[in-house]
């Protein structure tokens, strides 16, 4: 069966449910279809996605940026950037590369400095409640998580205030939001300057100048691939977990519970959607045939609601017996930022729990930025309504 992603979105842009459920559709009993505008074949079903995560007859997507008369060296430039990153890059020792994630990333034990809970907890506190509407993702989930990943990349409030438009023109680049060559020539000029800072903070006179190239990149890499994930996940929390009377009793803000949210977020509507691979070897999908050269999106959002694994998969149910999720990919392919999105979300989740507050979207007005490799909001107009638990039960110290 034949399809596209992009009239999936178009159809389903406020309904996850409808959304995921036309592309496991499209993919049909064979759990694969051939999307003619991205020309590759989109890959649903969760064994088969787990299977091509981790198989040798699929190598990492050469990503190459389209030509514009005029700016040939900035878009040069900006393919090499994206080349040298570990998602694109399939060279021997690009698993080092990954291991070499900065352990601030990485260290699931880690949790926001106690300026950063300080700071949220005041925003909630001195927040008005009630009827008062405010974009809650742009005012409060995004400015926190761009403050933990630049906090944790050892860039300041001072530059990350400076950087950050830059840093949104590159998300929505990398997932596939923008609608016309203009905006994607703004992203790549972004990219470039993003680079050119950074090859100015960062140490590298230690490796070799391929190495510096590398290293660099993939810092960019990591600093705008962990702005947007968990900002969505966590309004994917508020949005389809509301909190109610009969939930409010059971409620007891633990870490574990913060951790459960996280992951069952990311589950039910994976920021991340699709993971790229060209087909070196020829694979059965079984009545699909998949040639060599063939490109190939691994769809871990459709995987995540596949009804084959997931008892009830389009309900939030945070505890489920077990967790199959593949948002974050799997085997040395996966992403090494999960430990700080994860925490990410489960330590907002806990300062917000301990301010007695609960963002309560209005979902009538809620404006989806969604493209067809990333998941995102253009706002989220919500109110703050009062949720009474003691800080007793935090595991963050309001410091």
């Amino acid at each position: 069966m034949s399809g596209t992603i992009k009239s999936c979105l178009a159809a389903y842009p406020r309904n996850p449910k409808g959304f995921y459920a036309a592309l496991i559709e499209l993919g049909g009993d064979s759990h694969v279809f051939w999307d003619e505008q991205l020309e590759g074949w989109i890959v649903t079903g969760h064994p088969e996605c787990s299977s091509f995560l981790r198989s040798p007859a699929l190598g990492r997507q050469r990503l190459r940026l389209p030509r514009i008369s005029g700016a040939e060296g900035l878009i040069d430039f900006a393919d090499s950037i994206l080349l040298a990153q570990t998602m694109f890059d399939d060279s021997p020792d690009a698993a080092e590369l990954r291991r070499e994630m900065p352990q601030p990333l990485t260290d699931m034990d880690v949790h926001g400095s106690p300026c950063h809970v300080s700071q949220l907890t005041d925003t909630l506190a001195a927040a008005p409640r009630g009827d008062h509407v405010f974009d809650a993702y742009s005012e409060m989930l995004q400015p926190f998580v761009s403050r933990m990943i630049c906090e944790r990349l050892g860039i300041s409030e001072t530059d990350r205030l400076s950087i950050y438009p830059l840093i949104m023109r590159c998300v929505r680049f990398l997932d596939g939001k923008l609608a016309d060559m203009m905006g994607m020539l703004e992203s790549v000029h972004a990219l470039t300057v993003l680079y050119t800072i950074a090859a100015s903070r960062i140490e590298t006179s230690h490796v070799m100048e391929d190495q510096r190239h590398r290293l660099i990149s993939n810092f960019l890499q990591w600093l705008v691939a962990g702005h947007e994930s968990p900002a969505f996940a966590l309004a994917t929390i508020f949005l389809h977990w509301p909190i109610n009377e009969q939930s409010n009793g059971r409620l007891t803000a633990s870490r574990g519970w913060a951790m459960k949210m996280a992951l069952e977020s990311m589950r039910f509507d994976a920021p991340v959607q699709m993971v790229g691979r060209v087909a070196i070897d020829r694979l059965k999908v079984r009545d699909a045939t998949i040639r060599p050269g063939d490109r190939v999106f691994i769809h871990l959002g459709a995987a995540n609601r596949d009804p084959d694994i997931f008892d009830r998969p389009d309900e939030f149910l945070i505890d489920r017996s077990t967790s199959p999720v593949i948002t974050f990919g799997l085997g040395e392919s996966s992403c090494p930022g999960r430990s700080f999105a994860v925490r990410t979300i489960a330590d907002f989740l806990q300062i917000a729990a301990a301010a007695g507050s609960w963002i309560q979207p209005i979902s009538e007005t809620l404006e989806p930025d969604h493209g067809v490799a990333g998941r995102g909001l253009k706002c989220m107009p919500a109110t703050l309504r009062r949720w009474p638990i003691t800080v007793e039960h935090m595991g963050l110290r309001n410091e």
